[in-house]
């Protein structure tokens, strides 16, 4: 048999289906008159071939590789076989009268009968040659055009040997046919058409000219403008700006445009027919040979991504988007694509992320406070340092008033400030303040530096703050003020004294400050060398004392030493001596003078200092450990998105819901190991949300609950218990321990599709509510990004299974179409022979269908169909797969299922369709019956269209017996 396109369904919507064939070759006529006839066998046509050369040996021959049943549609009269002088008159004799009237009665009996038309194939003979029968052949065809095709339901194929017949009688067969083939050329428009009306105007010739002229002038200006069109279509096609390549089915180029071979640096010559991954860096290849089977698929690709290598040897990231065209046969026939390069996006999106993660490193890990304001003074952006400075966390400052974290002392000031830099409108300033600690109540002093950000109209929009603590400063100053103050009033008030020692007679002289620092009275204590040492409680130090003046009267050189000494209080003081000998000429000591300093503060100064020195060393460390925890929620944070990468590429590939399901518990129990919960899908059927996974220990309980029992769902956001005592806990929490419990809807397209439920533990026994809040923000966080995956994921699961559904149900009865049948009768066929089970089908009609269309309308004949639609399914398995065959006609596949079992199902339909289907119409009831055809499959039928055929054979006889019963396929 020969390759069908798809021209004769073309003809078929034509409103005048008159077409000839002029042939010089047999072998064409035979293909254009085999398919012409088989487009109507399956179309519920009837067909006559009236036929001479053509005969049924060739007939035969050239349907034996297709789906129709040539035997039958000769029995039982679908296709008839007649020799084409039979249709002129019974003497052979061409009668053009007598044949339209033979047409005429053969398309009434082809209505009353149940086909849709009459469609005819004509041979011409010797009958109709020469110029004696040229008129009767035009007064024959332009009657069938003028009242047989607009009145009958009647479709014709003439068929002319150009060789055979007179010029004439071939001249007058184009003129008269408004479809025309030469061979195997078809001509939607033949421009040498005339109409009947003016073939019997009776101006001949004069007018036929007329018209030929017309439409030749017409058919050249749609040449001219169809040239035009595609002159201008390669021009832009050349010039676009966008780069344009289109593909084989094997990937191989069949067309580029300039604009691709200047972009890559190619010439035409060396990319047409080359295959694109030649073009791919060699990491991209295997991304392509996956990709381009599934674009050929879908029909159409966005933003495919590649990166090409051009002619230098430089590359060329691209994104693709593109669509396929399909030949007549609706068969993969090229790729239209166009191609964008996105190196340049791509660099500098790459290098905007790295400016951002420098950004975000610098700003989460100073220790100083970066802050946000808006215009109205509330944060909009605060760093981590926020949680020491303010006590509470960024998410929680945010949309805070900044001025409520001032001290109350400074407000005032900070305010006169702010209100004069508005009128200023300075762009950075400086001043210091102090901040309160929500959580402790503590102060802490801040140096801020701003800097305020400005529109176009020059009007304040924000405020961008960095702060630094200087509380410890603030402190160390006020210290260094003390002690300077503290020094100035001792050297003031003379606090360093001075002694005198006279070697030759042995006097101590002390001034008056020597006295005050012992708090000696100068009239009742007479000094003397060992007095300033004996005054001192604790001996070691007067030992020490001697041994350095010992030491720096025998070495001629100053010394000095430290005392300590009982203040007047009793508490201990310091004092610093610093001495040197005086010498005469010789050589020889003759005095020593020395002073005595308090220097008391000092040493407690310096124990500050120390205290200071090690407190800071404690500082260090916690900070030090501090960073250690980040780090560590850091690398958590970096596991979390692997896993929502993870989750994402998992998602993509599912093809069911119930994979999904699997996915997201799986992932959940990854992500919070140490967590459970569940997913509730809502089930429109039941009005609950039902339990489809659930990971960590065993839920509480697996029972379906209502969305009214969930605060998430009827919401429609998030919603967090913390304190299961004073929080408002969803009903379907029966029992909540210490936990942090978590419900998020999961909505798409404006719908809510369920909820995820999950329960974290409370890290640590002993944690404030701010922590617990702060850890809740975290964990709701991430949950929003694992729901909203899911989410998107689980609504295309559906709209895919939607779209299937539509694809293989029939939309009047909702069951599934004949194409749905055809493959699953193919898949229980072979199951059955694999299992060695049987197989049965149960082939059906409705009695007197066309009456009840013709009598009551077609609506009345939809809702008969509609009714069994929902009946029939109720008497059978949930395994058994009822299809509407085609008008009336439906069909039931029953695997497992032996002859007798099917036989006593079909007997309970029938009797159920008799009992309960009736249509209301008009006040009264119609009566709904069916008659029934069984068949089980075995081994005389050797393909599945013989074993269907069968079933409809046992139709067949039903109807015979009187309609309404219930007949078995005869077993040969």
């Amino acid at each position: 048999m020969y390759h069908f396109d798809n021209s004769f369904s073309k003809i078929s919507n034509c409103s005048h289906p008159h077409a000839c064939i002029i042939y010089d070759n047999l072998d064409a006529y035979r293909q254009i008159a085999s398919r012409y006839i088989l487009e109507g066998l399956n179309a519920n046509e009837k067909c006559i071939m009236a036929i001479d050369k053509y005969n049924e040996r060739m007939i035969e021959a050239d349907f034996a590789d297709t789906e129709v049943d040539f035997p039958a549609c000769i029995e039982n009269g679908k296709l008839t076989i007649i020799n084409v002088q039979e249709s002129y008159s019974g003497n052979g004799g061409f009668d053009p009268d007598e044949t339209i009237k033979i047409w005429q009665k053969e398309a009434t009996k082809a209505v009353n009968e149940g086909y849709d038309a009459l469609r005819v194939v004509g041979e011409a003979t010797f009958s109709i040659n020469g110029p004696e029968l040229a008129e009767k052949l035009i007064y024959y065809e332009n009657i069938i055009n003028e009242i047989l095709f607009p009145n009958f339901p009647f479709k014709s194929l003439c068929v002319y040997d150009k060789n055979l017949y007179n010029p004439e009688v071939i001249r007058t067969a184009i003129s008269a046919h408004p479809i025309l083939f030469y061979n195997d050329d078809l001509y939607l428009e033949n421009i040498h058409y005339v109409p009947p009306e003016i073939h019997f105007k009776g101006n001949g010739i004069r007018d036929e000219i007329d018209i030929w002229l017309a439409n030749v002038k017409r058919n050249n200006e749609n040449l001219i403008a169809l040239h035009e069109s595609v002159k201008n279509f390669r021009s832009m096609f050349e010039k676009a700006p966008m780069s344009y390549q289109s593909l084989d089915e094997n990937g191989n180029f069949i067309e580029v445009n300039e604009t691709w071979l200047k972009v890559m640096g190619y010439e035409r010559d060396e990319v047409i027919s080359r295959n694109f991954g030649d073009f791919l860096h060699p990491d991209c290849k295997t991304h392509f040979k996956e990709t381009f089977p599934r674009f050929k698929s879908v029909g159409e690709v966005l933003g495919l991504e590649f990166e090409m290598v051009k002619k230098d040897g430089s590359m060329l990231l691209v994104s693709i988007c593109g669509r396929i065209s399909k030949d007549n046969n609706e068969l993969f026939k090229q790729t239209h694509c166009i191609l964008q390069d996105i190196t340049d996006r791509k660099r500098a999106e790459e290098e905007l992320r790295k400016s951002e993660e420098r950004y975000r490193e610098i700003v989460e890990g100073t220790e100083n406070l970066v802050t946000e304001v808006d215009i109205q003074g509330r944060l909009t952006f605060v760093n981590e340092a926020c949680t020491k400075i303010f006590g509470l966390s960024p998410e929680e400052c945010k949309g805070l008033k900044a001025f409520n974290f001032i001290h109350e002392d400074d407000r005032e000031e900070t305010s006169k400030k702010f209100d004069q830099w508005m009128k200023d409108k300075p762009a950075s300033a400086t001043f210091e303040n102090r901040q309160m600690n929500q959580a402790t109540g503590e102060a802490r002093d801040m140096l801020w530096s701003i800097n305020f950000v400005y529109n176009d109209k020059g009007e304040i929009t924000s405020i961008k703050s960095i702060a630094r603590d200087i509380t410890e400063r603030k402190r160390t100053e006020q210290k260094l003020i003390e002690s300077e103050r503290k020094l100035k009033d001792a050297q003031r008030l003379g606090r360093i004294g001075y002694w005198f020692w006279d070697i030759k007679t042995g006097e101590v002289e002390w001034t008056e400050e020597v006295f005050k620092l012992h708090g000696l009275d100068p009239e009742t204590f007479t000094p003397h060398i060992d007095s300033i040492l004996d005054l001192s409680p604790w001996p070691k130090d007067h030992q020490r004392g001697r041994e350095l003046i010992q030491r720096a009267m025998e070495n001629q050189e100053p010394g000095e030493f430290e005392q300590r000494f009982l203040l007047p209080d009793g508490s201990i003081g310091y004092y610093l001596s610093t001495f040197q000998g005086i010498y005469d000429e010789n050589q020889k000591l003759i005095e020593m003078r020395g002073t005595a300093q308090d220097i008391t503060e000092r040493k407690k100064a310096e124990q500050e200092l120390e205290k200071a020195h090690k407190e800071l060393e404690t500082r260090v460390e916690q900070r030090t450990k501090e960073l250690s925890e980040i780090v560590q929620i850091l690398k958590y944070r970096n596991h979390e998105i692997e896993l929502l990468n993870e989750m994402g590429d998992l998602l993509q590939v599912c093809i069911t819901e119930n994979e999904s399901y699997k996915t997201l518990s799986n992932i959940c129990k990854k992500m919070w190991p140490d967590s459970n919960g569940f997913l509730g899908i809502f089930d429109k059927t039941l009005g609950l949300n039902t339990i489809e996974a659930f990971w960590g220990e065993a839920v509480q309980h697996n029972d379906p609950f209502s969305p009214e029992e969930c605060w998430a769902f009827r919401r429609g956001k998030c919603h967090s218990i913390i304190d299961p005592k004073n929080d408002l806990t969803c009903e379907h929490m029966r029992k909540i321990p210490r936990h942090i419990t978590l419900c998020i809807p999961i909505s798409a397209r404006g719908k809510t599709l369920g909820v995820l439920s999950t329960k974290f533990p409370i890290l640590g026994s002993d944690v404030d509510r701010v922590q617990i809040v702060k850890q809740s923000k975290s964990l709701e966080a991430m949950a929003k990004r694992v729901t909203e995956l899911f989410s998107l994921s689980l609504s295309n699961i559906r709209l895919r299974k939607d779209l299937y559904e539509r694809s293989v149900r029939d939309s009047l009865t909702g069951l599934y179409n004949r194409l749905f049948m055809e493959e699953s009768l193919s898949k229980e066929l072979k199951i059955a022979e694999r299992k060695g089970s049987a197989v049965s089908v149960i082939m059906m009609d409705v009695d007197h269908f066309k009456k009840f269309n013709d009598e009551y309308g077609h609506e009345t004949g939809d809702e008969v169909l509609r009714r069994l639609g929902i009946a029939i399914p109720s008497f059978l398995r949930p395994s058994d797969i009822v299809c509407r065959y085609g008008g009336e006609e439906i069909i039931v596949i029953m695997p497992d299922c032996p002859l007798k079992i099917a036989c006593d199902r079909a007997e309970l339909i029938r009797s159920g369709i008799e009992d309960k289907v009736k249509i209301r119409y008009g006040g009264q009831y119609l009566q709904v019956t069916a008659s029934f055809g069984v068949a089980e499959f075995n081994e005389n039928y050797h393909s599945k269209e013989e074993f269907v055929s069968a079933a409809d054979q046992a139709l067949y006889l039903a109807k015979q017996a009187g309609r309404n019963t219930v007949q078995l396929a005869k077993i040969d």
